[in-house]
């Protein structure tokens, strides 16, 4: 019930985000004194099942907000059926609402169940007391905390409030302020020996001042950051992953303006990101689903337009897994033809961010036969709970991936550098790369 009841909030509140984008439209409230498009789109849909005819049995989670999830914002044809039947039933109950897919709208075991009820007196204070009493806004806040709104990065408070045993499993929230300082310092480190032109002069003043006018190579230092690697062992709702992708994103805006470079959307630049820089695990499914919501709610308020595409799945980006009791992570040694499995499983997990319907169910087969397959090469053996580093995230644990970024203390090899490491504020450690021989 736990499980059930945090995502249908994180639901919920992904919605009262996406209002603010102006997507969502309500069914026709004429008499009920709410103009159509008021901004209000949870609310509004509220009224509509108060105020409609129903009998006793009538149910707003049942009636309405199944509906909205499971037949409009996903739905097993993987179509806007809203859009298409503008002036049908469906539209008549959910109003206009665009297809998302993404995994957060997908049906689950426990949205099958009969016996779960959830009574209509339970949405009344969380509207008026909740949704509504605050402030929302889909921009994440500065490192310091200028604007008074709940805004994404407060997921991350939220969490850290609702978890059980936080004590006892070290599940405490990091300031913003904290994870921009470890993210810069990390790259910092990463820009200073991928990029040996560099001067640290010049590399401090891209980072922390986003001043590339120093740097001698500026196409070798956006390469770099396009392909390093960071990893989360320990990810929790994300807090460390959303400052990453800040920074990167930031970086390589800041070297398009001075120099023209990287000329992409920042809906484009952030999905890239996602797909190809980030990783992060973590034991507590709960926590894995802050992440994951707080990386849908990060790259959906940059696209701009009437017509939103379909949610990322982010279920082999994000994972839930004990990587504490996980075999030591050594860079796997494939020969060419496995070789070719990894970047095969590596292309797969590409795809299978952006399908949905009939394609994403066959890509996730397709993954997990590769994945044992990769497994049963490798001989990796773990428990059933464990986190297989080398072989979930095979495409960074070879010797033909990108340098990585790791925040957690992994050493390896990969790309024939050897990494040592460095600890960053005690509880952090950050992967570097220096030359073998030196």
């Amino acid at each position: 019930m736990r499980l059930f009841t945090q995502r249908l909030f994180n639901r919920l509140l992904f919605i009262v985000f996406l209002e603010r984008k102006g997507w969502l439209v309500p069914p026709d409230l004429t008499g009920l004194g709410r103009p159509v498009g008021s901004g209000e789109y949870l609310a509004a849909l509220w009224d509509a099942h108060r105020h409609s005819e129903r009998s006793e049995e009538s149910n707003f989670y049942r009636d309405r907000l199944k509906l909205l999830f499971f037949a409009g914002l996903n739905n097993p044809g993987s179509v806007d059926i809203t859009g298409i039947k503008a002036d049908g039933p469906l539209a008549a109950m959910i109003g206009r609402v665009p297809y998302l897919n993404g995994g957060l709208f997908e049906k689950e075991a426990l949205d099958e169940r009969e016996d779960i009820v959830v009574p209509d007196a339970v949405f009344t204070p969380l509207f008026a007391d909740l949704f509504y009493h605050y402030n929302f806004t889909v921009t994440e806040s500065t490192p310091l905390d200028v604007e008074v709104a709940v805004d994404p990065e407060m997921l991350g408070k939220i969490f850290e409030e609702l978890v059980t045993g936080r004590h006892e499993s070290g599940s405490y929230y990091t300031p913003k302020l904290v994870v921009a300082f470890m993210c810069r310092e990390a790259l910092k480190g990463y820009l200073g020996d991928v990029c040996p032109r560099e001067s640290p002069t010049a590399i401090a003043a891209f980072v922390e001042e986003r001043d590339p006018a120093a740097l001698h190579n500026p196409e070798a230092v956006l390469e770099a950051l396009k392909r390093v690697k960071v990893c989360d062992p320990a990810c929790g709702s994300g807090a460390y992953l959303l400052g990453m992708l800040h920074e990167l994103l930031d970086l390589r805006v800041c070297l398009f303006a001075a120099r023209g470079l990287d000329a992409q959307t920042l809906y484009k630049r952030k999905l890239e990101i996602i797909q190809n820089n980030l990783y992060g695990v973590d034991l507590d499914p709960f926590a894995v689903n802050i992440a994951r919501l707080r990386l849908w709610l990060s790259l959906i308020v940059d696209y701009d337009g009437d017509d939103p595409p379909p949610l990322p799945n982010l279920e082999f980006k994000i994972e839930v897994g004990d990587s504490l009791t996980a075999p030591a992570p050594a860079p796997l040694q494939p020969d060419l033809f496995r070789q070719q499995d990894v970047a095969d499983f590596f292309a797969l997990k590409g795809q299978f961010m952006t399908a949905h319907g009939p394609e994403k169910r066959d890509l996730k087969a397709k993954i997990d036969a590769l994945r044992t397959a990769i497994a049963a090469w490798a001989g990796e053996e773990s428990g059933a709970d464990a986190f297989d580093w080398a072989v979930d995230f095979a495409e960074v644990f070879t010797p033909q991936a990108a340098p990585a970024t790791l925040c957690g203390g992994m050493a390896g090899v990969f790309n024939a550098v050897e990494y040592k490491v460095l600890p960053i504020l005690g509880n952090c450690l950050f992967l570097r790369p220096r030359p073998r021989f030196q």
